[in-house]
């Protein structure tokens, strides 16, 4: 008699585009009192605000600290709103300029 057990077939649900999904950007309407707080290697959390155009906010110790815009700014909402954690990397501070690498947390 067989064993009822499962084995491996090596067969693998696919992966989801989100995990994938990585770019980086500008921080646009930069808050300056945020900004020159930060430091490379910082982690800001995302989030998509529910008034429209649904633009996605880096916080800094929960204040808005940005918006994420770009081509891939649709598929990153898509993403939050499915329940994926993103953070935006902070990679350079210029002035009040703030460059981010955004990721799955």
């Amino acid at each position: 008699m067989a064993g009822s057990g499962s084995r491996d077939t090596g067969i693998r649900p696919p992966k989801s585009p989100c995990s994938s999904l990585r770019f980086r950007t500008v921080l646009n309407s930069p808050q300056a009192n945020i900004i020159k707080t930060l430091q490379v290697g910082d982690e800001l959390p995302l989030s998509v605000l529910p008034s429209p155009p649904s633009p996605v906010v880096a916080t800094h110790n929960g204040v808005a600290a940005g918006t994420v815009t770009g081509s891939q700014v649709n598929a990153l909402i898509n993403c939050i709103m499915s329940g994926f954690q993103f953070v935006a990397a902070v990679i350079e501070v210029r002035g009040g300029q703030c460059i981010v690498d955004v990721h799955i947390k």
